[in-house]
């Protein structure tokens, strides 16, 4: 009886630890984290996943730190920040090119996006030149980079989708620049989130 007793209170502290654990670690290999994302306050402070469970975040003038993270169950995500640190928890949920993270334990909520993300299916994606002088263009390829200007100056750019009509553009050294962006068959319209009444309209060049 007794040995039957310890078998039980043994089956229930496995059961107990496996409960705790939130099951067994998910293959990253082509996870849908796998990648690199941006903060939406700041997005030179990015995440960047590896499919191998490495990783790195941070910038924007802050330290970059090594990590290693892995998945449980179907939206915990557990970061390591150094050898030895302990584990992060959170929960995360991603919708188009959005990501969300919240840990509980620290009432912490974040939003990123997407860096590099393929955007082929996407209207965005081609030439657009400016009505007011068709000599100025926006050349957005389908990988998130990205030029503009015209036959006397360019600049070069990595953009990115934020919710469903938001354009960042993301010119490095802290340069960036929000948008709003409406499509109107061959007509793009942006307007600035940053400067009131900046509004551009282009015309689909391919």
């Amino acid at each position: 009886m007794k040995r039957i007793f310890m078998t039980i209170i043994m089956l229930a502290l496995a059961i107990g630890v496996f409960a705790g654990c939130g099951g067994a670690d998910v293959d990253l290999e082509g996870h849908e984290l796998v990648g690199q994302w941006a903060w939406y306050d700041n997005i030179g402070w990015r995440y960047v996943l590896n499919d191998d469970g490495t990783g790195t975040r941070g910038g924007a003038g802050n330290p970059i730190e090594d990590i290693t993270w892995s998945v449980r169950g179907d939206n915990e995500i557990r970061v390591q920040a150094g050898r030895g640190a302990a584990h992060e928890r959170w929960t995360y949920s991603i919708s188009g090119y959005s990501l969300s993270l919240n840990r509980n334990a620290t009432r912490e909520s974040y939003n990123y996006i997407r860096v590099g993300a393929p955007y082929g299916d996407h209207a965005l994606p081609g030439t657009w030149a400016w009505t007011d002088d068709a000599d100025f263009e926006y050349n957005l390829s389908p990988d998130g980079s990205g030029m503009r200007g015209d036959s006397i100056f360019t600049e070069a750019f990595t953009w990115m989708l934020k919710d469903n009509d938001g354009f960042l553009l993301d010119f490095g050294f802290g340069s960036i620049e929000l948008w709003t962006f409406d499509i109107s068959g061959d007509v793009l319209t942006l307007s600035s989130q940053q400067a009131a009444d900046l509004v551009f309209t282009y015309a689909r060049v391919d």
